[in-house]
């Protein structure tokens, strides 16, 4: 968030530096079921075709021979079943693990196989498609193979066979599936109460199944597309539920942030991608954005490598005038109680490790006006949010935590740096706190209600939750955590724009409508107010009936356009000037280097703008026509814009000039055009003269960016 908090600042004696002890509430994370699926690389020998049924029937054991008839009957009896149906030629693992657990699943083969962990049991299904060979007759056989491989024959009558050899202590708990070649184990490990794996068992699909699931399955692969982004391929499970939704995936390669290429907009959203990737654009919006909270793991512990680091912060602290409370604050959180350690001054680089080594967390307030990368990357996600994007860095010694539960009224973004840290979601306390447009207090744990959502993000996670939601975190016993916590559309409510919308509507209603300059009842105060609420009485009537007829004159009044140009214009005041690649800034008048000839004589000092050169807006969302009025109060066009902001939040006033009329179409004209660059000549205005001087101006005013380097012109006497 740009705009800073009002810290008091408290000058604190040497002691308050002393060794925090850690908080009794930071604890080691309860052990959860693991679950691994490991594909092996070595071949399985060749199946040998069987030459009979019979030859395979004698193969079995008298006593599995007997079980296997009564299977149709044993199995109505049992709870626990294990499948065996058709499926595709690949494995792909999907999880459904309890609310209360985050886990994951470490794949290298893709393919279905479904999981479900309860407090009971440990189930397992799995369907093959292809496990088919041929007797001497040509007729097919399904074959199943599982601990000792046993060959069951589908010309049997029997739908259903059980291995009842539970007793054999010698029996492993993988589960083994030879498959084209390739030997896959399924490894479950339960630690839930110890608990015994249960029977196996098989289900034998018949051959006219065997084909109807495969029909079925190649129909899907043809409408199926493979999820791609930026050219990376993404392995992936996902669990949804009401509460919140993870998303587990992991690339081939790692892709790159994304760096501008001439469309704000499309860089923008290219930037956001790969910001939640792999999880879809359009599904976050429709399922996930100011509902519920996301988590995306990527098992790329170096996705956001260059962001930011602690190398960097140290840097930053060494090299720049970074402030206690303006940019930076020392922070812990103990027993319930948060404080913070701030002293007056500049954060010198010794005292604030000194803080962080006795057990402070560290905020860097404002990265943006530090970092180029981060600079970069909330530039461009502002552009693709025409709302103000802000940033906090967070440093938190292992096994601490430095804030109190609260919540946001911004829209969060959490990516995790390095280390790990351990993170807590409880839901809005209630309808009122749902999307609230301002942050809360520090919570008491007793205030915040039952936790919906815990788990401990690693470099590279992304965890992203709406405002409103009550959120804690802390760092693990023997490991830092450094995060960054991007946030948007602080106060971009639609109550915020209605809010707006009758401001101008009631200052036009004044200027225009007599009938809101009349002056009030003589008893107005003595027939309304709360004291007066339950009287009935024929001037409380009236007036009521008064203030019902203004609302509704009110509406005709009412300026949407206007109300959004002064939106615009608040975010423009608000928002972080472009960050421009060298290419850009060769291309603009801050590439335009005068040398000196001699002193004082320089070797040029004008732009050689001409007709044929060709321009475009900077950035599409970083200018905006808007109408306005002059000293006289006489109707002007202005023209507001960021691109000489500074990345210190309100540093500088509003950065606007004024425009005559008959140029406001020429810039609409650059803005309608974006992201094409057009010549000057085509711009609509009268003469050649009026097209140069125009482009010309808006060019040195940083406003425009010309297709190539423009050369730079002696003054012409």
């Amino acid at each position: 968030m740009g705009k800073a908090n009002k810290l008091s600042k408290t000058s604190l004696n040497k002691s308050k530096r002393g060794r925090v002890e850690s908080s009794s509430s930071v604890q080691e994370p309860k052990a959860v079921p693991t679950y691994l699926f490991n594909p092996e690389n070595d071949r399985t020998s060749q199946v040998k075709n069987s030459t009979t049924s019979t030859s395979l029937i004698k193969q079995i054991s008298n006593k599995a021979a007997f079980s296997l008839r009564r299977a149709s009957t044993k199995r109505k009896k049992k709870q626990k079943k294990f499948t065996n149906g058709s499926q595709g030629a690949d494995w792909q693992p999907y999880f459904t693990p309890n609310d209360d657990e985050i886990q994951t699943i470490n794949f290298i083969k893709s393919g279905p196989i479904k999981f479900s962990s309860t407090a009971s049991s440990v189930q397992f299904e799995a369907k093959l498609t292809d496990d088919i060979a041929k007797d001497e007759a040509g007729n097919k056989q399904t074959i199943y193979k599982e601990d000792r491989s046993i060959e069951l024959s589908t010309s049997q009558s029997l739908t259903e066979c059980e291995d009842e050899g539970s007793d054999d202590k010698t029996k492993k708990d993988d589960v083994t599936i030879h498959r084209d070649g390739v030997t896959m184990d399924l490894v479950v490990m339960e630690e839930k109460n110890n608990l015994q794996p249960p029977k196996k068992k098989v289900r034998v699909a018949s051959r006219e199944l065997l084909d109807q699931e495969r029909r079925t399955l190649k129909q899907e692969e043809v409408g199926k597309t493979q999820e791609q982004l930026h050219g990376d391929v993404f392995k992936s499970t996902e669990k949804t539920s009401t509460s919140f939704t993870t998303i587990s995936k992991k690339a081939s390669s790692i892709p790159k942030m994304p760096f501008p290429q001439g469309n704000s907009e499309k860089d923008g959203r290219l930037l956001f991608e790969w910001l939640i990737q792999p999880f879809g654009l359009k599904k976050f919006f429709s399922n996930i954005w100011e509902r519920k909270p996301l988590l995306v793991r990527r098992h790329i512990s170096n996705y956001a490598e260059g962001l930011f680091s602690s190398d960097d912060l140290n840097t930053i602290l060494n090299e720049c005038n970074v402030r206690f409370g303006v940019n930076l604050d020392v922070t812990t959180y103990q027993d319930g109680r948060r404080e913070t350690h701030n002293v007056e001054g500049r954060a010198f680089a010794p005292v604030v490790w000194d803080y962080y080594k006795n057990g402070c967390s560290v905020r860097l307030k404002n990265p943006q006006a530090f970092s180029k990368p981060v600079w970069q990357l909330c530039a461009t996600l502002q552009e693709y949010f025409k709302s103000m994007v802000g940033s906090n860095i967070y440093l938190t010694p292992p096994g601490t935590q430095g804030f109190a539960p609260h919540y946001d009224d911004i829209e969060a973004f959490v990516l995790q740096l390095e280390g790990k840290k351990r993170w807590s979601l409880y839901n809005p306390r209630s309808a009122a706190e749902t999307l609230p447009r301002f942050s809360s207090k520090n919570f008491d744990p007793s205030e915040i209600g039952e936790e919906i959502f815990s788990t401990t993000l690693e470099p590279g996670d992304l965890l992203y939750f709406p405002r409103g939601f009550i959120h804690q975190a802390s760092s693990l016993p023997g490991s830092h955590s450094l995060h960054i916590t991007i946030s948007t559309y602080q106060r971009n409510s639609w109550g915020d724009l209605m809010q707006e919308l009758f401001s101008c509507a009631l200052t036009r209603a004044f200027a225009e409508d007599l009938e809101f300059r009349k002056g009030l009842p003589l008893d107005y105060l003595s027939s309304l107010g709360v004291e007066n609420s339950d009287k009935v009485s024929v001037s409380r009537s009236e007036t009521l009936k008064k203030v019902s007829e203004l609302f509704a004159r009110l509406a005709q009044y009412a300026d949407v356009d206007g109300a959004v140009d002064q939106r615009g214009m608040d975010f423009l005041y608000d928002a972080l000037p472009p960050a421009l690649s060298q290419d850009e800034l060769d291309r603009t008048i801050h590439g335009a280097k005068v040398k000196m000839t001699s002193p004082g004589h320089p070797s040029a000092c004008l732009c050689g703008v001409s007709l044929e050169t060709k321009v475009r807006v900077l950035r599409k969302n970083a200018v905006r026509v808007c109408l306005g009025s002059d000293a006289n109060e006489n109707v002007a066009v202005t023209v507001h814009h960021s691109l000489q902001n500074s990345r210190v939040y309100h540093e500088e006033e509003r950065k606007f000039f004024e425009l005559e009329a008959d140029c406001a179409p020429a810039l609409e004209f650059l803005l309608h055009r974006y992201p094409a660059y057009v010549p000057v000549a085509s711009l609509p205005l009268d003469s050649d003269e009026e097209k140069v001087n125009f482009a010309s101006s808006l060019f040195e005013k940083g406003i425009l960016i010309a297709e190539e380097k423009i050369e730079l012109v002696p003054e012409q006497l």
